[in-house]
């Protein structure tokens, strides 16, 4: 059975301090706790140099959060072993402005530049 770590990633040194738990094979990289995508970006390379397998989530991020996770999946070296960057509830708030590319339990990256998202309008 994998155990993967979770906040664990985002204590600095936490990376070089999980290569002791022999049990510890994934790191689930969540970028909003990670401070940001690109940060995130660099632990997911150390982390996948050093044979993790890698989860990119989410902290019920609103569409930016989102399309920068999505981002980041794509943007790995290696595939990651799986991604939690689906729906959830509070997306409700911006109804249209969910990335390009975002389908049922799969998502592909937009081809023009950014993150792929509509312009957002100010929630009323």
């Amino acid at each position: 059975i994998d155990v993967a770590a979770d906040e664990t990633v985002a204590i600095p040194g936490g990376v070089e301090r999980l290569a002791l738990v022999k049990s510890c094979n994934v790191l689930v990289l969540k970028p909003m706790v990670l401070g940001g995508a690109l940060n995130a970006l660099r632990i997911a390379k150390i982390a996948q140099a050093r044979k993790y397998r890698l989860v990119i989530s989410h902290l019920f991020d609103g569409p930016i959060g989102l399309a920068a996770g999505m981002q980041l999946a794509c943007a790995l070296p290696y595939p990651p072993l799986a991604c939690g960057l689906d729906e959830h509830p509070g997306l409700s708030i911006w109804p249209d402005a969910l990335p390009a590319g975002m389908g049922a339990n799969s998502f592909r990256l937009d081809e023009r530049p950014g993150l792929g998202l509509p312009l957002l309008q100010p929630v009323a």
